[in-house]
């Protein structure tokens, strides 16, 4: 949830969204990766590895300490997962986001482009 009990949704909110989803599609991806040679299974296991690392990178770090937990692959689709990480970027201008925000939206853009 990108929102605060009581309140619009914060820059820190979006971002926990987003790194959620982005920690679930890598799981996803590289669960499939680990059983194929397809090498655009593969990419996208790399790809939304490395997203899910600038997300976290995003993140204040008060609140990377909080995120040790790894999630398990659940048979969910790693490219549904990007595009609800992508729509959860959509709930606050891009301004409000920190720096660095707009490249990996851009990046998570693309990867769900090349997916399609």
């Amino acid at each position: 949830m990108t929102t605060d009990e009581e309140g619009p949704p914060t820059p820190v909110g979006v971002l926990l969204e987003v790194h959620h989803l982005l920690a679930q599609a890598r799981a996803e991806a590289t669960a499939r990766a680990r059983s194929t040679t397809d090498p655009d299974t593969v990419h996208l296991a790399f790809a939304l590895t490395c997203l899910h690392t600038q997300a976290l990178e995003l993140l204040p770090l008060t609140v990377r300490g909080l995120l040790s937990q790894v999630p398990a692959a659940t048979g969910a689709d790693p490219l549904n997962l990007a595009r609800a990480a992508e729509r959860a970027t959509r709930s606050l201008p891009a301004h409000q986001l920190p720096p660095g925000a707009a490249t990996l939206v851009v990046r998570l853009i693309d990867t769900i482009r090349d997916q399609a």
